[in-house]
This record gives structure tokens, C-alpha cells and sequence, in this order.
């Protein structure tokens, strides 16, 4: 499954994508995928060109990708949703690269009549290849004046030269796609970042006596600049432009040349390919993520209807008079505003008015409003605040001198109530909570905030919790269901707190005014925004462009993961709405602009200009069957603007495939691999992929039928500031058998920045599906990950001149394994895991992580390599003879060697909790140098690996990859006993030139076979022959990858000589390779 998209088309209601060899398709109205087949060898797929139907259900289609095409037959109606693939032809091979493909056909009025009669490439031979489609007979070459490159003796009697009579001068760079909208205007995309638009005349099309005249029949009508970056493609249709290209953006173009909207939904850095529907109403996009997107192209605008309003112009003299201050209503301006319902606001005016306004909408139009003035009050003058109950019938204000009034609706009648025992002091924040609690409905829960951190929690009208809880601003809460009601807070200094409240009565009060749990400085300086729940999970918000997500239980919740938006640009995330679908609404502002970003579609759903997120606003979403309505109110000089907005839901899929990674993966690993297939199954695997986009995801497997199986996101990390190089997995056993079926695997990760993570990922067990963990978030598999613990190496506490160094520094690779009682018996139940980074220093560091406070801490550091270490692996070493454990490290970098450490089991348990120091320094004392040196490479080494000979021997087999295309193997054996060890290599071996680019990955699957990866896009197997000395390395399988630029590879064993192998690059792929020897 390569992340690559190459190329796309739309035919009915289904897609046809190209992804390495296979071809792909999807119905974009259920957004099911249909099927797969593989139509090419050895190449990818770069295009897929669509012939007029000449049956009403039939379709011509050319596939081509390097030196390679086929033909065929897509058979299907609008109504039927299977649509069957038929091959007609086999595979063509042309001497030279197809850049492009055109049907041709005998006349005009052929088109979508008849066949067509022959297909024209565009190759590398700076010529064009005229083929007799059927039989892939070569018809003729048109070759152009220059060529680029010498042709075939075979093509030489057919060539025919041909003068170019028309060149379009224009463009500064290279020119990537030029089409037709019809016979009167093309369209070219460029190298140089624009979109410029030609005319024909008309006179030429018609006339083939101008063809040797030097006349200009073809003018330029515009050039069009917008994307930030290379623009891949550009469609021309009939009312717009849709381009698309490097910088991750689909943009669409009206007439006049400018920009209507741009789709950005695509994460990483590039869209390759575009495709437009029949009917011209939908555009799908494959992007550099691996995912795949339709765009609504006639209904991307939001309806939007725009009011401003102002206040009335009456005047209440007595209101004044008792205030001493006789000044005209116009000086009167509002402080506060809130949405009442769907067509009335609430604004309170610094005199104290708290006035309700109301419209009429009747066909997209304003056609009555009315003003009415609710209550008034000198004690609200200055300063208010207001908060409104979801169900929409009490309103909560605030006032500077600490008095909090309840304003309650009713049908036919309202009421004012002043809450007794408020704050001494000005009122910080109001909420309305969600309460689960059975004996308290949810309008009548309120939780305030007053001078120094006291908050109140009223319901039902009456004072029941008094907590004190300092630096709290700006709470928001929510009632989480339990046993015991939990209350989620967020304070001004970006921190989360859970209360425990334990009432089941309003007469009941708990004191209780320590926090149960604490996050603290989650979201950064600048506070906690917004808490919402939904069914087991609770997010906060906050102003660092980051929303969180926690998992509710028994004991309160715990921190999942930090989740951070898409668009660099949303630093402020001001509130987080679930809709009625289950489906998270971030709103955020960016610059003067409100955004409103869907977290499902990762995109903006709506913008408007505002003027900012620090004056008066509010919005509410209503969700509709066929669209979702919402409305934004704000403050803005002494008027109140109202939008009212409507989003039309698609009537397709708007994500036929999720994103795996904007960038490319740079490692994996194979969690968790069903050994027999059943049907109780519904995963075949667990994967864990790292990337330069900053992010770690979780797929699994997901078996379509006996020959199909697609990967599935169940869940993406990005708590990462930087890249992550490498990830690393502990379990508490070597396998993972039944007994072990639902336990945690504890995962670290690492990468730029010198950022090491840990996090703990719950594997479901196999023999009950319907568990918990297997229900997770409405899929079948593992629960979502949660972090444990970060480590920033003390950065804070570092010198300058050593922080800019810590920041150039990245983790290349790492390695963890936990310390049980087979290492010492001391470390018994102590649930430590030892890990080792290699850094791009030259340093190996070790720390010392403990799962029971979730806290890593800095054991040493080993020097010997003078350049960047781009690999590491361990054994844990056993010797019957001295009945003793202890772990080796092997580390190699650029410098061509491999060294070997021994590490001390001391090491680790000497410093203890009691004895740790808290400066980072290196506390090693141990052997500071490798017992053994091993040269390998004449230059860098990629990827190594050891695996134990035999388990009753002290025999080990170690081989690397290499830049210089080598693999080198070795035999080496460890003696001594726990005092002091050696290594003694017996034996090594060469492969020389094993692929033809520098190997990259490289991996046991037993001690008789490897698996290497290269950029070559070769994965080969070998076989190991060895009895006393090994004697020879053969080659015994070699096949070609969909993935460019492997960076790793993984394997683990499912049965007798049976693998499953995963590969990573740009994109990554899973392969099953089953031996059979005889």
C-alpha cells in the first residue's frame, strides 16, 4: 500500500486510482472500496486516460506508467454499483518513457459513436508514438526537430520529422500539464507557480491552409498566480479553473482570475494528481498523505446572510437619574453578546441593559426584527459577563462587584434571581455544565469563578460545592459520568484539573479543595479555552493551536493525546463543538478572521472577517438533514454583527481514504500479527509508522475478503515538535501469545529536537472481540494511545550555547527492553524499561524510564563514534555457564563501523529514585569504550541487525547495510562472565553490489534468511548457508516495490517459514512471503 497517489479518473459514480502496479476503485458515493487489480509490472502507474463511450455502459481506458501501458474495459451503468474491469490487451512496451496518452479518432462526430482508431504517447524521445491500440503495432513517430535522445533502429523507418509551427512563449519554468476545455481555449500549469490561460482562433481550427503560415493564431488571455509553490495540473471547465500543486492546495479559479476557494484539506506538502467528474460537479484529489478527497465543485460557497445592528435610541430617565448620569441612549454601547436562539442574540450595554433582539429570516432574507429591553441594572455597568444554557432557557450574568443574576425564560412568562453568597470581588467566568448526574437536570448546574481562584458550583438555584482552587480563570467543566461526579477544569495558566464531587442530593456538600488530578501548563501560558465531552472522552482546548483529548475512567481521566491542527496559522483555538454526529468543530480565529475547521473533512469549513477573538462573539451550529446551519454573532465598534451561514452537506464520500502521512515514514514496526486467520478476526495486524511529518500513526490491517486487505488509521499522534527517526517497542515477553492477548506494549519514539516520547498502546485480545479495546472509537482494534511521559533532556535548565546545540541534535535510532528479575533480581516488579538513542552527535544516551511514575531519567552516555550514529540494535546476552544476563549494544554511523557495548545491569539500578541527579549529566562510570570494533562498510551504515545462532551457544549473527551497496554479515562469539566479556569475530562475508543504491533496511526473519530493502525499490531475499564457516550468501527472491525511497524495514514470523514484511519510504507496504523449501 504505497502512500504515493499517481494518478486518478472519475467514470459514473466511481474512481479509478493508481497506486504503484494496482489500480484502484472506489464509489464515491458510499466511499466503499471495490476492488483492486493489478495492471502493470514493475512500474508504477503515472496516467489513466478515459475514451469516449461508444456503448451507453462501456468505457475505454488506457493505464500507463514508465515504458509500459495496457487497455481496459470499464463495464457499468449509473445504477449498478458493481462495475467490472475487463483487460483487453496485455502489457505494451514502448523503447522510451509515455509522459502522456491521447485517444484519436477518424473525425469529430466519431467521438462517443465509434471506437477509437488510434492511441498517441508523448515520450521521452521528445516524439510522438502513434500505436494501433489492439495489436500495439507501432503506426509512425512524429519526431520534433530537436531530439533529446537517439531512437531504435526499429523506430528510424517509421519516424516522420515534423516542423513545430507554433510555440507558446510565456512560461519561465518547465510546463507539467496542458488541456483543452474545448477547441477554443487551453490551459497550461507551470514550473513558475502560474496557471495561464490561451485562445484559438477559430479560423485555425477550421482551416488547415494557415498550418504554413507564421500567423499568431493562438494569444495568451491571462496568467494566474495563487499557489505558493510548483503547480502539478489545471482543469479547465466551463465556469472555473481547478488547479492543483506543491503546496498541498486545490484551488479553484473563476472567470476574472481570481481565487473563489481553495480546498486544503490534503496534509504534507504536495497534491499530484486531479480528476473531474462527467457532469462536471466533483473534483477528487490524491495528495503526497495517501489519501483521497472529492470536493464539491458547484457548492463549495457557504450561503451567507450579513446584518449589523445597532442599539435603540430610548432613553429610561430614571434608569439615569438613579445613577446620577444623565446621558443620551446613544452613548450606550454593548459589553457582552450571546446567542438566545436560532433567531435571537442577548447584549448587554455598558449602562447595564441586557436587551434581547429577534429576526424574521423568510426565503435567505431579513424581513422583520424587533428589539426588547429584558431588565436593567446600574450594578452590571462597565463590566458583565454572560453565559447561556444549552437548553437555551437561563442565562447567567456576571457583574464587576461580584453579584451573579439568573435571568429563566419560560413559555409565556421570565424571571430575574439573584444568586446569594457570590464573590467579594468581580466575577471571571460563568459556565453552565454538563451534569449526568441523575438527580440534577443539565440547565441547572452553574459553575462560576471569582478573585483568587475561588470557584461555586449552584443547582437547581442552590449553593452546593465550595471549592478553593487557586489561579482558576476562565473555568469551563464538565460532569463527567462515574460513579462519583468528576468536574474538568481549565485555568489561565493553561492547566486541566479534576475535582471529585460527591453529591447525590443539592443538599450535600463535598469540601474537598485538592485537585484528585492535574495537568499542568497543558495548553501553554495562555490558558484553557474550551471543555467538551462526548461519551467516554473529553477534550480541552487552548491559544497554542492545540486541542487535547482524554479518556474517561474509573479512577478520572488520563491524557490520550496532544492533537494539533493542520493549518499552522490556528494558534488560537477558541471553542470545541461536537455535532449531532459524533463529529469535532474546532473554532479558532487566525489574524482578524474567525475559522471554523472540521477535524473529520481537515479542512475550513467556514471564514469570515471578524476583527479578532478578543472582543464579544458567539456561534452556534444547528444540524440539519441535508446541511448544517449555523450563526456567528460579534461585537464590533458599538454595533453587533450577525451571520447567519449554511453549509450544504455532500451527497458523496468527502474522504474515500485517510491520510496516512503528509511526509515521508521513516520507520516501522509490526505490533501484533495474527498467526491463523479467522473470520472472528477483523484485523489481520497492528502497525506502527514514524514520519518527518512529526506524526506516529496506528494502522491495522483490515481484511476485505480471502485476497484483498487494506490499512486502516485507527489513530495519529502528533505531540512531536519534530521529525520522528525511530521507534521503539517493549513488551514483557518476547511473543506475544494468548495469555499475553489485551495487555499494553509500552512504544517510544524520538527524533528531532532531541525529543524522546513514550506512550502505551493496549493490544485487544483475539478470543472476544466484542471487548472494550476492540470497540474503540467504532472500529475493531487496539485503544487509542496515551502518553506517559516526554522527555526534553532538561533543555530549560542549559546553557545557550548547549540548547542551540540540542536543537540541531536529532535521535537516529532506539532501542528499549524491560528490566525483569532474569536481569537481576533486584528489578522485580519495578516495571522499568532501559532505553538507548543514538544520536546524530556521535553520542549513545541511555535513560532509565519507569512506567509507575511515568518519568524517564538520564543513566549515561557512551562516545566512540566521531560522526552521526544512524543505527542501533541490542541482544540480551545469557550464559548457561555463569547463569548471569547482560545486555550489548551495537551502534554504527557514518564512519563505516560497528561497535559493541557492554552494559551494566548496576548501572541501572544504581541509581535509584533516592540517588538520581537532576542536571543531566553523565553519570557513567562503567566501560566507556566498545569491547569490540568491527569495520563493515567503506561508508555509512544504514541498518543493523543481530540475531542469536542458536540458543545453547554463545554465537551471534550481525549484518549491516550500507550506502556502498554491500551487506556484511559476521559471525561473532561472546565468552567471559558477568566481570568481563569478550568478542571475538569468527567469520565474515561480503555481498557485494546486493542492490544497485545504497541499502537501507535490513532484517532477519531467521537465522538461515535475510530480507534487504534499497532505494532501488528491490526487496531480496537471501539464503544463508553455513556450517562451521558461512560459506555462501544466495539471492532467492527479488521482486519490485511500490515504495520510492525505502527507509526501513520489519518482519516477524506467522508460521513455518512463513513472514510478513513491511517496508517503508514514501508510502509503505506489507508484503506476506511464505518460503517453499524442498
Amino acid at each position: 500500500m504505497p502512500a504515493k497517489q499517481t494518478t486518478r479518473s472519475v467514470f459514473l459514480y466511481f474512481l479509478f486510482k493508481g497506486e504503484g502496479e494496482y489500480l484502484h476503485l472506489f464509489n464515491t458515493v458510499t466511499g466503499r472500496k471495490r476492488k483492486a487489480s493489478k495492471v502493470l509490472h514493475c512500474c508504477s502507474i503515472h496516467g489513466i486516460r478515459q475514451a469516449a463511450s461508444y456503448f451507453d455502459n462501456r468505457y475505454t481506458v488506457v493505464i500507463f506508467g514508465g515504458k509500459s501501458l495496457r487497455i481496459i474495459n470499464a463495464i457499468g451503468t449509473c445504477d449498478d454499483e458493481l462495475l467490472e474491469l475487463q483487460i483487453i490487451t496485455p502489457i505494451y512496451d514502448i523503447k522510451s518513457w509515455i509522459w502522456d496518452a491521447a485517444w484519436i479518432y477518424d473525425n469529430n462526430r466519431d467521438i462517443g459513436q465509434k471506437e477509437p482508431l488510434l492511441l498517441a504517447l508523448a515520450t521521452g524521445l521528445n516524439a510522438v508514438v502513434i500505436v494501433e491500440w489492439r495489436t500495439g503495432n507501432l503506426r509512425y513517430v512524429v519526431q520534433c526537430e530537436k531530439q533529446f535522445f537517439s531512437t531504435e533502429n526499429s523506430l528510424e523507418q517509421k519516424k516522420q520529422f515534423s516542423k513545430v509551427h507554433i510555440k507558446l512563449i510565456g512560461h519561465e519554468g518547465a510546463i507539467f500539464s496542458i488541456t483543452f476545455a474545448n477547441e477554443h481555449y487551453l490551459c497550461s500549469a507551470s514550473d513558475d507557480r502560474s496557471i495561464r490561460l490561451w485562445k484559438v482562433e477559430e479560423s485555425w481550427i477550421s482551416s488547415v491552409k494557415r498550418r504554413g503560415k507564421d500567423v499568431s493564431i493562438i494569444s495568451p488571455l491571462s496568467t494566474l498566480y495563487g499557489h505558493k509553490a510548483r503547480v502539478w495540473n489545471a482543469q479547465l471547465l466551463p465556469n472555473y479553473v481547478i488547479s492543483i500543486g506543491e503546496d498541498a492546495s486545490c484551488l479553484i479559479w473563476n472567470k476574472e482570475g481570481n481565487v473563489s476557494y481553495s480546498f486544503n484539506g490534503h496534509e504534507g506538502k504536495n497534491i499530484w494528481c486531479l480528476a473531474i467528474s462527467p457532469d462536471g460537479t466533483l473534483a477528487a484529489t490524491g495528495g503526497g498523505d495517501s489519501s483521497i478527497r472529492t470536493w464539491s465543485i458547484v457548492s463549495f460557497y457557504p450561503q451567507i446572510i450579513s446584518q449589523k445592528i445597532t442599539l435603540p435610541t430610548t432613553i429610561d430617565e430614571d434608569f439615569y437619574e438613579h445613577r446620577g448620569n444623565k446621558q443620551s441612549r446613544c452613548e450606550d454601547f454593548p459589553r457582552s453578546v450571546a446567542l438566545w436562539n436560532e433567531t435571537s442574540l442577548l447584549l448587554m450595554t455598558d449602562k447595564g441593559c441586557l436587551y434581547q433582539y429577534s429576526w424574521e429570516l423568510q426565503e435567505k432574507h431579513i424581513v422583520s426584527s424587533i428589539w426588547k429591553l429584558l431588565f436593567k441594572r446600574a450594578d452590571f455597568a462597565s463590566y458583565s459577563i454572560m453565559s447561556v444554557s444549552r437548553t437555551q432557557k437561563l442565562v447567567a450574568i456576571g457583574s464587576l462587584r461580584g453579584k451573579i443574576f439568573i435571568f429563566c425564560k419560560e413559555d409565556s412568562s421570565s424571571s430575574t434571581i439573584e444568586l446569594e453568597d457570590s464573590f467579594p470581588g468581580k466575577v471571571l467566568s460563568l459556565v453552565w455544565a454538563t451534569n449526568e448526574v441523575n438527580c440534577v437536570t443539565p440547565e441547572s448546574v452553574l459553575i462560576a469563578t471569582g478573585p483568587e481562584g475561588v470557584m461555586h458550583r449552584w443547582a437547581t438555584c442552590a449553593q452546593i460545592m465550595d471549592v478553593n482552587a487557586s489561579n482558576l480563570h476562565d473555568v469551563n467543566s464538565v460532569i463527567v459520568r462515574q460513579k462519583t461526579s468528576l468536574i474538568v477544569c481549565g485555568d489561565r495558566h493553561g492547566s486541566v484539573y479534576l475535582y471529585n464531587s460527591r453529591c447525590t442530593t443539592v443538599d450535600e456538600v463535598d469540601k474537598d479543595s485538592l485537585p484528585i488530578n492535574s495537568f499542568r501548563n497543558l495548553h501553554g501560558n495562555n490558558g484553557v479555552t474550551s471543555i467538551c465531552s462526548f461519551k467516554d472522552c473529553v477534550f480541552t482546548s487552548g491559544r497554542n493551536g492545540m486541542y487535547c483529548k482524554f479518556l474517561k475512567t474509573d479512577s478520572g481521566i488520563e491524557l490520550m493525546e496532544k492533537i494539533r491542527i493542520a493549518s499552522k496559522r490556528l494558534t488560537w483555538i477558541e471553542r470545541l463543538i461536537i455535532s449531532n454526529n459524533g463529529n469535532l468543530i474546532v473554532v479558532a480565529f487566525r489574524s482578524s478572521s474567525l475559522v471554523v475547521w472540521d477535524t473529520e473533512k481537515n479542512d475550513v469549513i467556514f471564514q469570515t472577517e471578524c476583527g479578532g477573538g478578543h472582543r464579544g462573539w458567539d456561534i452556534h451550529f444547528l444540524n440539519k438533514d441535508n446541511c448544517i446551519d449555523g450563526i456567528f454573532t460579534y461585537l464590533k465598534a458599538t454595533k453587533a454583527c450577525i451571520c447567519n451561514f449554511s453549509l450544504t452537506n455532500p451527497t458523496h464520500k468527502m474522504i474515500l481514504k485517510e491520510s496516512i502521512h503528509g511526509r515521508e515514514i521513516t520507520d516501522v514496526r509490526l505490533l501484533d500479527w495474527q498467526c491463523q486467520r479467522t473470520k472472528t478476526v477483523p484485523y489481520s495486524g497492528i502497525v506502527a509508522t514514524g514520519s518527518e511529518d512529526t506524526n506516529m500513526t496506528i494502522l491495522a490491517c483490515i481484511r476485505i475478503n480471502e485476497n484483498q486487505e487494506f490499512l486502516k488509521r485507527l489513530k495519529v499522534c502528533r505531540d512531536h515538535m519534530s521529525s520522528i527517526r525511530a521507534i521503539a517497542v517493549s513488551r514483557l515477553q518476547n511473543n506475544l501469545n494468548a495469555p499475553e492477548r489485551g495487555q499494553n506494549v509500552v512504544l517510544f519514539t524520538g527524533g528531532g529536537r532531541m525529543l524522546l516520547k513514550s506512550w502505551r498502546l493496549s493490544l485487544p485480545a483475539r478470543d472476544n472481540v466484542n471487548t472494550e479495546a476492540n470497540r474503540n472509537n467504532g472500529v475493531i482494534g487496539p485503544t487509542l494511545l496515551s502518553e506517559l511521559s516526554q522527555n526534553e533532556n532538561k533543555y530549560h535548565k542549559r546553557p545557550v550555547a548547549q540548547k542551540i546545540h540540542y536543537m540541531e541534535c536529532r535521535i537516529m535510532g532506539l532501542v528499549s527492553f524491560y528490566v525483569d528479575r532474569s536481569l537481576d533480581i533486584r528489578f522485580s516488579g519495578k516495571n522499568i524499561y532501559f532505553v538507548a538513542a543514538a544520536c546524530s552527535d556521535g553520542l549513545i544516551r541511555l535513560y532509565k524510564f519507569c512506567a509507575t511514575r511515568n518519568e524517564f531519567r538520564s543513566i549515561g552516555q557512551l562516545s566512540y563514534h566521531q560522526h552521526c550514529i544512524l543505527t542501533i540494535d541490542y541482544i540480551i546476552h545469557s550464559s548457561a555457564e555463569c547463569n548471569a544476563s547482560m545486555p550489548f549494544l551495537f551502534t554504527a554511523g557514518t564512519d563505516g563501523r560497528i561497535a559493541i557495548w557492554q552494559i551494566e545491569i548496576a548501572l541501572l539500578y544504581r541509581f535509584s529514585s533516592s540517588q538520581e541527579k537532576e542536571n543531566g549529566e553523565d553519570l557513567s562510570n562503567h566501560h566507556d569504550k566498545p569491547i569490540a570494533v568491527v569495520p563493515a562498510h567503506v561508508s555509512g551504515v544504514n541498518k543493523i541487525k543481530v540475531m542469536r545462532h542458536s540458543m545453547t551457544t554463545n554465537r551471534y549473527h550481525l549484518v549491516s547495510a550500507g550506502d556502498d551497496t554491500n551487506i556484511f554479515l559476521c559471525c561473532i562469539m561472546i565468552t567471559g562472565n558477568a566481570g568481563s566479556y569478550t568478542v571475538t569475530v569468527l567469520d565474515s562475508y561480503i555481498i557485494k553490489s546486493a542492490h544497485t543504491a545504497p541499502v537501507t533496511g535490513i532484517h532477519f526473519l531467521n537465522t538461515g534468511y535475510l530480507a534487504s530493502v534499497s532505494i532501488d525499490q528491490c526487496l531480496k531475499i537471501w539464503r544463508i548457508q553455513m556450517k562451521s564457516k558461512i560459506e555462501s550468501i544466495t539471492m532467492l527472491l527479488s521482486g519490485f516495490i511500490n515504495v520510492a525511497d525505502a527507509s526501513n524495514i520489519d518482519a516477524c514470523l506467522i508460521g513455518q517459514n512463513e513472514w510478513i514484511i513491511g517496508v517503508c519510504g514514501v508510502g509503505i507496504e506489507i508484503f506476506h512471503i511464505a518460503l517453499l523449501l524442498g
